[in-house]
């Protein structure tokens, strides 16, 4: 009966052996897969645009703003914010330039970095100067009045015909 006992005790530790190891192997992919998600979710927020961020809350006019690297002033559509820059702006056609690895500088009232490396961009909408290019009152499904192209631009208030202000865009 001893022999039986050593091959019971043989099997019992051989058994936790192989639960030590596989448990290793789950704790390496679990620490993996952790270290990929964090890494995907900097790249989103470097990247730019937050998942809370939709067209009717960040898509508009922005009064008052210049973008840094076209001079567009002012910036239509979404504004990107540098983190690190203390003053810096971009639209959003510079911006995809940007993603690109371009970083484009025609405003020449700051120093700014060149490398794209030095920067961090996300989508931002201060409220005093923001003004949205879809309707509060619009939804997915197209429901809310429609804006006619001879109507009076209700999001900027130009004065101007919407089809020759911000129906342009």
């Amino acid at each position: 009966m001893s022999s039986e006992g050593g091959a019971a005790a043989a099997v019992a530790a051989l058994t936790q052996e192989q639960k030590d190891a596989k448990r290793a192997e789950i704790l390496a992919k679990l620490a993996e897969t952790k270290l990929a998600l964090a890494s995907e979710a900097k790249e989103k927020a470097e990247a730019g645009t937050p998942k809370d961020v939709t067209a009717a809350s960040h898509f508009g006019i922005h009064h008052s703003i210049t973008c840094d690297g076209c001079c567009a002033s002012p910036v239509r559509g979404y504004r990107y914010k540098c983190r690190k820059c203390e003053n810096h702006d971009l639209c959003d056609a510079c911006f995809k330039l940007f993603r690109a690895g371009e970083v484009k500088h025609t405003n020449r009232q700051q120093e700014l970095a060149t490398d794209a490396k030095d920067h961090s961009f996300y989508c931002f909408v201060e409220p005093k100067i923001f003004r949205p290019m879809v309707p509060a009152n619009a939804t997915a499904s197209g429901e809310g009045k429609r804006i006619k192209p001879n109507d009076i631009c209700p999001f900027c208030e130009s004065g101007k015909k919407f089809k020759m202000c911000c129906g342009a865009q």
